[in-house]
């Protein structure tokens, strides 16, 4: 049976007993080479780059997809704004495409999280530079390289490069 630090893996012990013996738990399986805290000194000046020197940044990468429990997600960010009042000026940066999946402010609005708490990942399909910043639609111009419907929220399609996805990883508290 597959140990880790985490103890007995209820899924490699349901294979086990089905008689798929090598079957093993991998944790997090990250390369540490490109995703890696990047220091109190860059990460203030990331967050000073994009206004969130004075923010609490909770942040989730996934993609946009009905089968996903962003209702959940919302929800608990609600609570956690609600049993968490000394924490000021918190965020929700949703790295996703905003053109599928959930309407994201619909959900918002049900649990009564305020628009202006929510952050999302802009990338420009002719700089590649990101932004992020509160979603305003699909096809705005890029404040970079100023090119007209040039940005689009990250996706499948038009997203980071995995250093700058470190980055947005070293943003979120």
């Amino acid at each position: 049976v597959s140990q880790s630090r985490y103890g007995d893996e209820f899924a490699t012990k349901e294979m086990h007993k089905i008689g798929i013996n090598n079957a093993k738990t991998v944790h997090g399986p990250v390369n540490h080479l490109k995703f890696s805290y990047l220091g109190q000194e860059k990460r203030n000046r990331l967050r000073c780059k994009h206004g969130l020197e004075n923010s609490f940044v909770v942040g989730f990468v996934f993609r946009n997809q009905l089968r996903k429990s962003v209702p959940n997600l919302i929800e608990g960010y609600r609570d956690f704004t609600k049993n968490n009042p000394e924490v000021k000026n918190s965020k929700l940066l949703l790295h996703t495409h905003w053109g599928e999946g959930w309407d994201i402010f619909k959900l918002a609005d049900e649990y009564g999280v305020p628009r202006t708490d929510i952050l999302t990942t802009y990338t420009c399909n002719k700089c590649k530079n990101y932004q992020i910043i509160s979603f305003t639609g699909q096809e705005i111009k890029c404040p970079t390289c100023n090119t007209e419907k040039s940005c689009y929220t990250t996706n499948t399609s038009l997203g980071v490069s995995e250093e700058q996805l470190c980055e947005i990883y070293n943003l979120m508290d």
